[in-house]
């Protein structure tokens, strides 16, 4: 009987080994390229294909987070889809938007949330679509639109997001086809030229 108690001890010691670290319960969280976070900040989300965002989060003394840093969005197809920054969960400065299948969508600038500055856009071929002034999100000065099937373009003013005066639109040999007469976003007069 004592042999087998021995025995049985011996066993449980050897079988048993040094206590070895514990194992994550589930995956590990995929390490972020794709960004450079600043200091004091985490980088969150995931790439394509076990996520659609990567961006920079800021903790918070209550245990929240705020976006701060950079961004990096895609589509579910894995192209690009937007790129640019945050500061205080707003979007601010330089951003970037893709279509899909990977052409340029639209690209200008957020102040504090809003767009702000040049903004142009583009259509899905990749020509230029629309291109003027953002004040505070909305258009304001002179604007272009370019028309990528009939080759056409119009020109006019914007005052803080509506049409103001002569909007006139060019034919693709760049000449006048017609004018329309705005007052604060209401067309008043309309002619062929």
């Amino acid at each position: 009987m004592r042999w087998t108690t021995v025995a049985l001890a011996t066993l449980a010691t050897t079988a048993c080994g040094p206590k070895s670290p514990p194992q994550p319960a589930g995956p590990l969280q995929p390490q972020i390229t794709q960004i450079t976070c600043p200091p004091g900040t985490l980088p969150t989300g995931a790439a394509p294909p076990l996520g659609l965002e990567v961006w920079c989060d800021r903790p918070m003394p209550d245990g929240t987070f705020v976006r701060t840093g950079p961004s990096l969005q895609w589509h579910g197809n894995a192209e690009k889809k937007a790129q640019g920054a945050y500061m205080a969960d707003k979007r601010e400065g330089p951003w970037l938007f893709w279509f899909p299948t990977g052409t340029p969508e639209r690209q200008g600038s957020y102040t504090n949330g809003r767009p702000d500055g040049v903004w142009t856009t583009y259509h899905p071929g990749g020509e230029r679509a629309s291109e003027g002034q953002m004040v505070n999100g909305q258009e304001n000065g002179r604007w272009m639109y370019w028309d990528d099937e009939t080759m056409t373009r119009t020109e006019g003013e914007y005052i803080i997001g509506d049409r103001d005066g002569n909007w006139i639109d060019y034919g693709p040999d760049d000449r006048p086809l017609r004018e329309r007469s705005y007052r604060t976003g209401r067309l008043v007069s309309q002619r062929e030229l």
